[in-house]
């Protein structure tokens, strides 16, 4: 596991910064309907929605799912393995919920 471990934190880490780019462009092109384009109440209302949707995921994105590369410093996998177990059931559960 402990081999491993690097590689599976560096594909978290491009995930973190596609679903990141993903919401920026997602939070201007609604923000920029929001104030260019028809104001209905049911448009405006969808891209407030999408907007804080957008933000909710950032949210979860960096705050619960970021692992800080100095982790595998501070916390070596041969001796902290219930850290990493936790951290890795915290990614799964994560996928598990990305279809929210």
């Amino acid at each position: 596991m402990s081999d491993q471990l690097p590689d599976f934190l560096r594909t978290v880490r491009a995930r973190n910064i596609r679903e990141t780019i993903a919401g920026v462009l997602l939070i201007l092109l609604f923000g920029a309907q929001l104030i260019y384009g028809e104001h209905s109440t049911l448009g405006v209302a969808g891209r407030v929605v999408i907007i804080l949707a957008a933000l909710a995921i950032g949210f979860v994105t960096w705050g619960v799912l970021h692992i800080p590369e100095s982790e595998l410093q501070t916390y070596p996998p041969a001796e902290h393995k219930e850290h990493w177990r936790r951290r890795l059931a915290t990614q799964a559960r994560g996928l598990r919920l990305a279809w929210l």
